[in-house]
């Protein structure tokens, strides 16, 4: 029987996007269903991207660590 998924540990990013960027995300949030403000809207473009390139044959990478 399945368990509770697993709870991913997160750590705080800060990011600084220009003003005209930040508009676009708004508008991103109102009328898509990425997130509901500009900050979710880039957390998910972000995790996607990063996800994407950690895949990918030139930029994989391995999340496992050496004590585990």
């Amino acid at each position: 029987m399945a368990g509770a998924p697993k709870k991913q540990q997160t750590v705080l990013v800060r990011m600084s996007v220009s003003e005209k960027l930040h508009r676009y995300l708004g508008h991103l949030a109102r009328t898509t269903t990425m997130g509901a403000s500009e900050n979710d809207v880039a957390l998910f473009l972000l995790t996607r991207e990063l996800e994407t390139l950690r895949q990918s044959d030139a930029y994989g990478f391995d999340f496992k660590r050496d004590d585990e």
